[in-house]
């Protein structure tokens, strides 16, 4: 198969549909109300909707823009834009990849020939969708090491100050969205409340917003008001949320629930205690712990606590830990706690396939704590309501092990480099932050040591 690049520097593949075709360009979008940005998919650059498109396009502005059309027509000819590249990275070096329902796409234009469409064809354009992804900007209390300015406030100040960007980019990022993008996303909102199945919510950290439970109440009644009992409300948090704003969103959560909605409250943890701390700068981990636990004493009708771990380099080696610290919190309030898929990918230099195979290990051995847990407790067999239950989700941990192949002699420039980035990382971490990594993951001193030589051949 031949690659060509075209003039805007996409990356153009001689293949079939299938081969670039996914259905997450029409139905998950992510729009950021404070921001008015839009995207699909978590691993796709943002689209800035402007004030022009708003008057031009109106509720078409949010989901129908002309960006998105151009990029779902290049899907049905066999373009791999740049947007999707870390789909094809992680399809390429053997992991699993969000790219889904290519052959949904295709049923959809009922024996068309894809490769006929032109820019006016309906089937570009999305309208059902069943999953919507509300970002409320960067604002963010934690720097957790791989996230990035966009989806982090103290990350964007760090870069600013050790010169990552200048101040005309710091502005530009942190500019609000255009008149009139907040009507008419409630506009666009409402044409398809019906058929929504989850609204999540994220940021940043979506508890750092005053406004954030009024915002969850309106989706609520605005869903109710279409005849919507069944969607769900998703809250992704770090659950470093203080107390008074944390008070007032268990108050929104048990009314909501005292209603019948489903709210599914998502925890980005993958860690313990002081290495949490590390991997996620700025947490508290004693303010997690009371968080989860009152939390979990409310018990708040309809709702289920989940955890949303973003498996990377440094976690590889406490994942286990976080595991035997939720399993006496599943014994003693009967609930499930399932686990969301999700690792890195980008930076590179974080994601674990970089890591030497002794550290299979402990994928292995945390995949084999999820299995013995899960077994231990009969009372979970029913299926979460989102999520993987544990022994489903130790499959996920163990295939995150199996991509771990690459010997600390290896060949492959590309490992080399990142095994270079990750000693870069980790200096430049120790640096900024006033941290010691050897000092809390000691069990990396011969790992940190092949990728410090790979940094002295670089440089």
């Amino acid at each position: 198969m031949l690659d060509q690049y075209k003039p805007d520097g996409s990356l153009c593949v001689q293949g079939l549909p299938e081969d670039t075709l996914c259905e997450l360009r029409w139905n998950q979008p992510t729009i950021d109300l404070t921001k008015g940005f839009v995207r699909t998919c978590c691993r796709v650059p943002h689209y800035r909707v402007t004030a022009k498109d708003v008057g031009d396009f109106g509720t078409d502005s949010i989901l129908n823009n002309q960006y998105l059309l151009d990029r779902r027509l290049e899907m049905f000819k066999g373009t791999r834009h740049p947007d999707c590249s870390p789909c094809w990275k992680a399809e390429s070096s053997g992991q699993p990849s969000p790219r889904i329902g290519a052959q949904n796409v295709l049923k959809s234009l009922k024996g068309a020939d894809p490769l006929r469409l032109d820019a006016g064809a309906r089937a570009l354009k999305a309208s059902a969708i069943p999953f919507l992804e509300v970002q409320l900007g960067n604002l963010c209390d934690l720097k957790c090491v791989y996230c990035w300015r966009g989806n982090s406030s103290r990350w964007m100040q760090e870069d600013l100050q050790y010169g990552g960007m200048n101040q005309a980019d710091y502005d530009w990022e942190n500019a609000q969205a255009p008149a009139g993008f907040t009507d008419t996303y409630w506009a666009w909102f409402t044409t398809v409340a019906g058929g929504l199945k989850t609204v999540s919510f994220v940021g940043g950290e979506p508890t750092m917003h005053a406004d954030f439970p009024e915002l969850l109440l309106k989706t609520h009644r605005l869903l109710e008001l279409h005849g919507n009992v069944r969607c769900r409300l998703r809250i992704v948090t770090n659950l470093n949320c203080k107390p008074k704003l944390f008070e007032r969103l268990l108050e929104v959560l048990e009314l909501l629930g005292r209603g019948g909605r489903i709210c599914l409250i998502d925890l980005s943890m993958e860690s313990v205690g002081k290495r949490a701390e590390f991997i996620r700068f700025g947490l508290e981990w004693a303010r997690f712990e009371e968080n989860l636990l009152t939390l979990l004493e409310r018990r708040i009708q309809h709702s289920q606590v989940s955890v949303s771990a973003t498996i990377n380099t440094l976690c590889v080696t406490s994942f286990a830990a976080l595991i035997d610290f939720l399993a006496p919190l599943r014994r003693r309030f009967a609930i499930s706690i399932p686990f969301i898929e999700n690792s890195v990918i980008y930076p590179l230099w974080l994601a674990p396939e970089i890591l030497t195979p002794d550290f299979k290990n402990h994928l292995a051995a945390t995949a084999e704590r999820l299995v013995h847990h899960e077994s231990d407790y009969s009372y979970f067999r029913a299926r979460p309501k989102w999520g993987q239950n544990w022994a489903e989700y130790s499959n996920y941990v163990r295939s995150m092990g199996e991509a771990i192949n690459h010997d600390a002699d290896t060949s492959d420039k590309r490992i080399q480099w990142a095994r270079c980035l990750f000693a870069r990382g980790i200096r430049r971490l120790e640096e900024r932050r006033g941290l010691n990594f050897l000092h809390e993951f000691p069990e990396f001193q011969q790992f940190f040591q092949i990728c410090e030589v790979q940094r002295l051949r670089n440089e």
